[in-house]
C-alpha cells in the first residue's frame, strides 16, 4: 500500500535569493528526526519490505511510502514524526548540500537541453517565481544556511499545509484513526507565502542561446492558466493534435512529407499559479531553426483560423 504527504510548498513559495530552498528541504527530510537518528528512517522501512521516495516541484513537495498493509502505522507514525521533529545536523547539511550543487552541475549546466530551457524560462519570468527551476540557482545554493533551511521547515511544514492520503488494503476508518493518532495533536500554523508577482507576456520575444551540440533544438513558451482552469484540457489536445502524436499536423508535415525535423512535442506546467506550455522541435543544423519555427507557428495560426471559423459556423 501506499501512504503519501503532499505539502503545499513547492519552488514558487521560496524567497528572491533563497531558490533551491523548498528542494534542498527534501533532501534533509530524510536525514533524520529528534527521535529517529540518522539513516534510521530508511531502515526501518526497508526491514518491512518497504521502499520510501520524494519529489518537489513548482508548487508541492510529496513524501510517499510502499509498505505492506500491515505496517501503515510504522509509515505514518515516520511522516508524523518527520512533520514536526526534524534534526538538520549542520556537518550532514552542508555535505548533503554538496549533493545537490553535483546534481545541478549533472542534470542543468552539463545538459544543452536543460540549461537552454533555464534561460528561457528565466527570461520570459523574469522576477516572478516561475523565473527559476526547482533545483534553485548555484549562486542560492553557494550561500545557503542550515539555520535558514530549519526556519524554512518550521514555516511550511505543519497540517494545514498538508494533505495526507493512504492507497491500498486498508479499512477507510482505521487509516482515519491512525491519522487522528499521529497527527491529530498538531496545531495549524500561519503559513507566510510571498506575493506572486505574475508575469504578462507582450508581443513575441526570441532569445539564441549558443550551445555546443550535435542536433539544434528550438523551445517556444507559451503562458496558460492555472491548472484549474477549463481550458487545460483543451490545451493539451491542442498540443496532442498539433505535435504530441505520429499523426499529429507538424509530425506529419514537418517529418515526413518535409524531412525538416527529427522530432517535436509539447507539454503543460499546471501550477496553482499560470504557468507555461512548451514546445520544442529539434533541426538538423542551427540555420535550420527559424524556418522550422516559421512553419510550426503559420500551422498553429491555420489550426486556430480553423476551429474559430468551425465555431463561427455553427451560429
Amino acid at each position: 500500500m501506499k501512504v503519501q504527504v503532499w505539502y503545499e510548498l513547492g519552488s514558487i513559495d521560496e524567497e528572491e535569493g533563497r531558490t533551491g530552498s523548498a528542494h534542498l528541504l527534501e533532501h534533509e527530510m530524510f536525514s533524520g528526526t529528534e527521535t529517529l537518528g540518522k539513516g534510521k528512517i530508511d531502515e526501518l522501512i526497508t526491514s518491512v519490505g518497504g521502499e520510501l521516495n520524494a519529489g518537489t516541484y513548482y508548487d508541492y513537495t510529496v513524501y510517499y511510502g510502499i509498505v505492506p498493509s500491515a505496517k501503515l502505522e510504522l509509515a505514518l507514525a515516520i511522516e508524523a514524526d518527520r512533520m514536526r521533529n526534524l534534526k538538520i545536523d549542520p556537518i550532514d547539511f552542508y555535505r548533503e548540500l554538496e549533493v545537490v550543487k553535483q546534481e545541478r552541475r549533472q542534470r542543468v549546466e552539463n545538459n544543452y537541453i536543460q540549461s537552454g530551457w533555464e534561460e528561457l524560462q528565466s527570461a520570459a519570468f523574469a522576477g516572478t517565481p516561475l523565473g527559476h527551476f526547482v533545483i534553485g540557482w548555484m549562486e542560492d545554493l553557494n550561500k545557503m544556511t542550515h539555520g535558514y533551511i530549519r526556519s524554512f521547515y518550521e514555516m511550511f511544514y505543519a497540517p494545514n499545509n498538508a494533505i495526507v492520503a493512504i492507497s491500498g488494503d486498508v479499512d477507510p476508518q482505521e487509516g482515519i484513526a491512525l491519522v487522528e493518532k499521529y497527527f491529530g495533536d498538531y496545531e495549524p500554523m500561519e503559513i507566510k507565502r510571498s506575493i506572486y508577482a505574475e508575469t504578462k507576456f507582450e508581443g513575441e520575444k526570441v532569445l539564441r542561446l549558443p550551445r555546443i551540440t550535435r542536433y539544434a533544438l528550438m523551445l517556444q513558451l507559451y503562458q496558460i492558466p492555472r491548472g484549474d482552469h477549463e481550458d487545460l484540457p483543451a490545451i493539451e489536445a491542442l498540443l496532442d493534435i498539433w505535435l504530441n502524436s505520429e499523426s499529429s499536423r507538424v509530425v506529419n508535415e514537418l517529418y515526413y512529407k518535409r524531412g525538416m525535423i527529427l522530432g517535436c512535442g509539447g507539454f503543460t506546467t499546471a501550477l496553482r499559479i499560470p504557468g507555461y506550455a512548451l514546445v520544442y522541435a529539434f533541426g538538423y543544423k542551427e540555420d535550420d531553426l527559424d524556418q522550422i519555427k516559421a512553419a510550426m507557428d503559420a500551422d498553429c495560426e491555420r489550426l486556430q483560423k480553423k476551429e474559430f471559423l468551425k465555431k463561427n459556423s455553427k451560429k
